[in-house]
């Protein structure tokens, strides 16, 4: 028996296509991706020029058009899972009855399948809030007079990128220097915060974390970071611990989480946090404030500790 064998590896997959006896037997095609999704949808038939084709339905599908000649080639399947593709050319006679049976096997599996997509669908989500903003510098650093709603948004954007490197989805409320209330007129700060809110429950996040920079005028010899979380909120009190175990590892203070009574803390029902990173009218905080290296080393701590509080 003559067995032709053509294989090609095209992007993230491999096939291989046998002849025998003139006949397509078997071509299988497998795709894997890293993080970020899964591959979705049923497995359909169709008839073209005598042969069967198949395709999956959705985001992620392998195209018929493209099963022609020695090769077949597929899109890129984003996701943990892999999938698997078999399909059988056999000849007319025997396609319904293949279909038929390919049809019962897929049936007993749907619950099974649901229940994978259903796992899989959604990422965690996380919203990172970089306070203040716009006309509402907050405070100043005490030598540099550095805004504390620039270094918010440096720190929060740096957290966004290790949580979206690490496959969640991240929501920053703030992505650039202005505010989020519009025109600045009475009431700015009202409609800033509600905004705020807004975007918060749009997300429907798993936690949230408020970006701040602390200011004590009574003892400029206080740094270090300090968390704050609601009072009688479980989930908030043990994120906080979490995250200011981290901070504290950092040098500069050996804070305890406190309850605060704060809009960002009482707004919504998800997990949240305020995290003021450092104090501003401390000048070695400032100073370290201002290295790109230090600000870096405060996201990998806010980071870690929402990653154990996930564990």
């Amino acid at each position: 028996m003559q067995t032709d064998v053509s294989a090609s590896v095209k992007r993230r997959g491999h096939l291989r296509s046998e002849r025998i006896r003139g006949a397509r037997l078997l071509v299988c095609a497998w795709a894997a991706a890293p993080r970020g999704g899964y591959g979705a949808g049923a497995l359909s038939f169709a008839r073209s020029r005598g042969r069967l084709c198949g395709m999956v339905r959705g985001r992620q599908f392998v195209s018929p058009s493209c099963w022609r000649g020695s090769g077949v080639s597929f899109l890129h399947v984003r996701g943990a899972a892999r999938i698997w593709l078999s399909m059988l050319f056999l000849n007319k006679r025997r396609v319904f009855a293949f279909v038929l049976v390919l049809c019962l096997l897929l049936l007993a599996c749907v619950p099974l399948s649901s229940l994978s997509r259903a796992s899989l669908a959604a990422p965690f989500t996380v919203v990172i809030d970089a306070g203040h903003g716009g006309i509402d510098g907050g405070v100043v650093g005490v030598r540099t007079k550095v805004k504390e709603s620039d270094l918010n948004l440096m720190i929060a954007e740096l957290l966004c990128e290790r949580f979206e490197e690490a496959g969640f989805r991240a929501v920053l409320t703030r992505t650039n220097a202005g505010g989020l209330y519009g025109l600045p007129s009475a009431g700015y700060k009202r409609r800033d915060m509600e905004r705020r809110r807004e975007i918060i429950e749009e997300a429907a996040p798993n936690l949230v974390l408020s970006v701040h920079q602390n200011y004590f005028p009574s003892d400029f010899s206080r740094r270090g970071g300090q968390v704050f979380y609601r009072a009688g909120s479980e989930e908030g009190a043990a994120l906080a611990l979490c995250i200011q175990e981290r901070l504290n590892a950092l040098g500069g203070g050996a804070f305890s989480p406190l309850t605060g009574d704060y809009y960002m803390l009482n707004c919504t029902e998800y997990p949240s946090v305020i995290v003021e990173c450092a104090f501003l009218s401390n000048a070695e905080d400032e100073a370290l404030l201002l290295t790109e290296e230090y600000r870096g080393k405060i996201a990998d701590a806010v980071f870690a500790g929402a990653l154990a509080w996930l564990a």
